[in-house]
């Protein structure tokens, strides 16, 4: 049988309970009887605790059942004990006799160390009807000090004992998950404290919810302690379900889709979490120019330097309505930083010729809209590597500028990279830690519409920065680069697509 904490403190209370029977004929005496049945003590308090270690005690009677000569000795958790909480409660004796003899409840208070009879705290009647305790008289106070200790060491901070201060204003508090049922309670007013309100909050990090850019809808994860909203225009929020999907499709297109995690009662975000997504019709952008990469090994896409209009055509093996098709650029003043076309002639890299910087490739095209996307088929991203691949999206020309989106990976993780342009400041969201090659192959979107950036990755995921309002003016080039500072091995690309 289990015990209560050693430093819980206990009080003895010892019931002896008669009956007067009949009167002896000859003696003219009461003949006594003994009372059998049990006797039943219950806490006022709805709940305690213990405060060193949380045992919790629900509201519960304890039996104590009569003997034969109607007695017994109960052991009780002592009402006064600071080790509990909340102190200073009560216990409310009710019976359960035998032969059908009633005897009404009342409440005793049970001190620490405390031996009585039960006879000595039940509460009789005077002439009048007011009830009264009837407690023994105190013994006499010892005139013969002990020695003064050592002083101990020094404690913890105080804290206020609310059931003591709810005593003093006239309340009974109640501490639960559930609202209370009734106003009052013991004659008195109900206020009410939800119990996760009193317990330190748990710190969660959201994870980010999927948006299917084609479906129009947005699925939150099932995180618990996390609460996900759609924040409309406005500032209107509506919650998401969690593990559900949910349609997004009759918001007016295009429309930046945020939604932000806030936290649930108890628990505590580790920072403020809030993801954007772009939605725009299907036939919003059309197929403007395409490559496929398909030419003699070696090719260098541009072969001169600052916007020189000698760079390759693109082959359009892909569709696309552009007439004649777009030349690829490169924009340095001075070097024609390039991507070559990789043995078997299907894919490009970065070009190893000493003419050409060898640590960064790119190429442009003008495409004149400011609403566009481009779309790279990744075919080997060398994840042992620390490289970049590099998409400007509203690039003004000569003289830089515009938004370099990145995907950059290193020996932990792989980021997708907004830079900072105007007054907006650089965000970098983390695609995925423990990368594999697979996560990294595929096809990636970039798009660029009323100046919002986005990136579609391969597994689905999608990051998006709002860049309106930013004071920046956009141009209307956009490109494709490769980096790698660490070493000479760059990713490789098989297609690209440009749509506006």
């Amino acid at each position: 049988m289990a015990t209560l904490p050693a430093n819980v403190s206990t009080g003895m209370i010892r019931i002896r309970l008669r009956r007067v029977g009949t009167v002896d004929s000859g003696t003219q005496n009461a003949d006594v009887q003994p009372i059998t049945g049990k006797v039943l003590f219950t806490p006022s308090a709805t709940m305690l605790r213990h405060v060193a270690d949380g045992l919790m005690f629900p509201s519960y009677p304890v039996t104590a059942y009569l003997n034969a000569n109607g007695d017994a000795d109960v052991q009780l958790m002592a009402t006064d004990d600071t080790d509990i909480t909340p102190v200073n409660w009560t216990y409310k004796v009710s019976f359960a006799l035998d032969n059908q003899i009633s005897v009404d409840s009342f409440s005793i208070s049970v001190p620490s160390g405390s031996d009585r009879e039960l006879s000595d705290l039940t509460p009789v009647a005077d002439n009048t009807g007011t009830y009264y305790l009837n407690v023994g008289p105190a013994g006499p106070a010892s005139t013969v000090p002990g020695p003064t200790g050592p002083a101990g060491p020094t404690g913890p901070a105080g804290s206020v004992d609310s059931t003591a201060v709810a005593a003093v204003l006239g309340v009974t508090l109640l501490v639960q998950d559930t609202p209370p049922s009734s106003a009052t309670m013991y004659g008195k007013p109900v206020v009410w404290v939800q119990a996760n309100s009193l317990l330190t909050p748990v710190p969660v990090t959201p994870t980010a919810p999927a948006f299917d850019l084609s479906a129009y809808t947005v699925t939150a994860p099932n995180l618990v302690g996390v609460q996900y909203q759609i924040v409309e225009t406005g500032g209107t929020t509506v919650n998401l379900v969690n593990s559900a999907t949910t349609s997004v499709s009759s918001y007016t297109r295009p429309y930046v889709l945020t939604v932000q995690a806030v936290a649930k009662p108890g628990y505590v975000l580790t920072a403020a979490y809030q993801w954007q997504a772009l939605l725009i019709d299907a036939g919003a952008l059309t197929l403007y120019a395409s490559d496929s990469f398909n030419r003699t090994a070696g090719t260098e896409l541009t072969t001169a330097a600052n916007w020189s209009t000698t760079g390759q055509s693109f082959n359009m093996a892909g569709g696309g309505t552009a007439s004649p098709a777009p030349k690829f650029y490169s924009n340095h003043p001075t070097n024609a930083y390039t991507l070559v076309t990789a043995a078997g002639g299907t894919q490009v890299t970065k070009s190893t010729s000493g003419t050409v910087d060898p640590n960064h490739a790119e190429a442009f095209i003008p495409i004149g809209a400011n609403n566009h996307r481009v779309e790279v088929d990744v075919a080997d991203f060398n994840i042992n590597h620390s490289r970049t691949m590099t998409i400007w999206l509203g690039h003004k020309g000569t003289g830089g500028g515009g938004v370099p989106v990145a995907v950059a990976i290193n020996s932990t993780q792989s980021e997708v990279q907004f830079p900072a342009v105007g007054t907006t400041s650089a965000v970098s969201y983390v695609h995925r830690t423990s990368v594999t090659e697979a996560m990294m192959l595929g096809t990636w979107k970039f798009q660029w519409v009323n100046s919002f950036a986005q990136v579609t990755c391969p597994d689905g995921q999608v990051f998006g920065l709002d860049y309106s309002g930013s004071g920046q003016t956009f141009g209307q080039y956009c490109g494709v680069g490769l980096s790698c500072y660490a070493d000479a091995v760059f990713p490789f690309l098989d297609n690209i697509r440009i749509y506006r």
